[in-house]
């Protein structure tokens, strides 16, 4: 089964043909993924220079040694909860640590690059989320150990399984629509069907680690039309702290 599909959209409460150009495709590059990850923001502890709070580990049988654990979250709270258990035992934090914003493309790249001690990241989905993509598959993140297998991605499915494509914007241009919060994507799936019943629109989740390999080995023309979203509350959280 195709990932994605061409269909008919929603468009100003009305229809719109909505169908990806005839193209010659090639699978994303790590530099367009980038792009896309860009885009996303998440929320890491820092401290007074800027760099990362991190708590160092060993775990057994996976030859790294001693590596640094990076919590990411995708909320503010999440990230403000860890801040105020480290504050109460970490007394430089408490008084230089801050709960900082950073897009997904920055951490990706940080993890990649060389270190002496080597830096892990340990995505943090909320709640939630989670657990409204284990109701949706409950074999949802079982038996992955990459950081994000489990975030879930939500997006808008056809009656088929397959994700589709809504036009976006004033412009009306063709989106794959990935949401971090499920309840987005289900008020978008009820404006789906309440304009076209006979499109059956569904939730389906995936996660962001299966999502992204296959963007970067499909040669589907559609992953070029991805868009990753989050929700209000995450964009006015990035905006007041870019802004302090």
């Amino acid at each position: 089964m195709k990932l994605f599909k061409t269909l008919l959209g929603l468009f100003g409460g009305g229809l719109l043909a909505a169908g990806l150009p005839a193209q010659t495709a090639i699978a994303l590059s790590e530099e367009d993924l980038l792009v896309k990850f860009a885009q996303v923001s998440v929320f890491v502890l820092t401290d007074e220079a800027g760099d990362y709070v991190t708590t160092q580990a060993d775990f057994p049988n996976d030859g790294l040694g001693n590596i640094d654990l990076l919590q990411v979250f995708f909320n503010e709270d999440d990230a403000r909860e860890l801040g105020d258990q480290v504050r109460r035992v970490n007394a430089d934090f408490r008084e230089n640590g801050f709960v900082s914003v950073a897009s997904l493309a920055t951490v990706h790249l940080s993890a990649a690059e060389p270190r002496d001690t080597p830096l892990k990241i340990v995505f943090v989905p909320q709640e939630e989320d989670l657990a409204a993509a284990q109701a949706l598959d409950p074999n949802f993140g079982a038996g992955e150990n990459n950081a994000a297998s489990i975030v879930p991605l939500f997006g808008v499915q056809n009656a088929d399984g397959d994700f589709i494509g809504l036009p976006f914007g004033d412009s009306g241009e063709l989106v794959i629509g990935m949401f971090f919060s499920n309840s987005d994507a289900v008020s978008v799936v009820g404006m789906v069907n309440q304009a076209r019943p006979e499109f059956q629109a569904q939730v389906g989740v995936i996660s962001l680690g299966n999502f992204t390999r296959l963007m970067l080995s499909s040669d589907d023309a559609a992953f070029e039309r991805v868009m990753f979203l989050q929700n209000e509350d995450v964009v006015n959280s990035n905006q007041r702290l870019v802004d302090q």
